[in-house]
């Protein structure tokens, strides 16, 4: 899993080849959230009740968080930079 710093350029690679803002933003979300190492050390530091709720309460924001950006904002069109290929076949 990715660190919040490492997630931003992740989360414009896909929202670029996406379009939709429901899945960068459950990327985003999760990639902190939901990583291993916090969770373990959640679960070293406090009781097992508090790690369990961290862990449901990030797997819930992710989710919900995606869902409603999705049915908010639903598909945009993204500008996307394209490299067209000449078909003037006559200088062959």
């Amino acid at each position: 899993m990715l660190c919040s710093c490492c997630v931003a350029p992740i989360f414009k690679g896909v929202y670029e080849r996406s379009a939709r803002l429901g899945p960068s933003l459950g990327l985003m979300l999760a990639a902190p959230a939901l990583n291993p190492a916090a969770l373990i050390l959640t679960l070293m530091l406090f009781d097992y009740r508090v790690a369990g709720t961290r862990a449901a309460a990030s797997l819930a924001a992710v989710l919900f968080t995606g869902m409603i950006a999705d049915k908010i904002f639903g598909r945009t069109r993204i500008p996307c930079e394209v490299d067209y290929v000449s078909q003037d076949h006559s200088r062959t």
